[in-house]
């Protein structure tokens, strides 16, 4: 089986997909739409990916870190800027890089807020160090689901074709 060529650049995918995802909900009629289909586009990239690397019979290890190092900077960054220093010494730009993976699961936002809401009120510092990198730790998962999927079609064997007639 061929391997692709666009193995290495597979980690820039959750950096693409969560620029558009910042970047677009502000638009009228189709930032909704953006919003709500790019985590499920995210998720059925990210088990495809998973999928393929599997497949291929790339190890789990090296795959993980070739897909995930964007994840990891992302998720660092989220941690730097939201929950290290305080809010007067925070980089704008590197504060909207640090959101590009927050909400980009579904489902995530929704474990996150009551674990950070504190007397009816939500504060965005520590929504976004603790969302971030939920949301990777889930795009991990699903990667490693999509994994052992495609390892498991790899080790199965291949239905032979010298035909054994019904």
């Amino acid at each position: 089986m061929k391997k692709s060529s666009l193995y290495p650049l597979m980690g820039f995918l959750p950096l693409v997909i969560g620029f558009f995802y910042i970047r677009t909900a502000a638009f009228p009629l189709l930032g909704p739409l953006f919003f709500t289909a790019l985590p499920w586009v995210m998720v059925f990239l990210w088990v495809r990916a998973g999928w393929r690397c599997g497949v291929d019979g790339r190890g789990w290890l090296r795959s993980a870190a070739v897909a995930h190092w964007a994840v990891l900077l992302v998720s660092v960054c989220a941690v730097w800027q939201f929950a290290l220093i305080p809010d007067e010494r925070r980089s704008l730009a590197l504060s909207v890089f640090a959101q590009y993976l927050f909400g980009l699961v579904p489902g995530v936002v929704r474990v996150v807020v009551p674990l950070v809401e504190r007397n009816n009120t939500i504060s965005s510092g520590p929504l976004i160090a603790l969302g971030t990198p939920m949301s990777a730790l889930s795009l991990l998962l699903l990667f490693s689901l999509g994994y052992s999927l495609g390892w498991r079609k790899r080790q199965l064997p291949a239905p032979s074709a010298s035909g054994e007639a019904a």
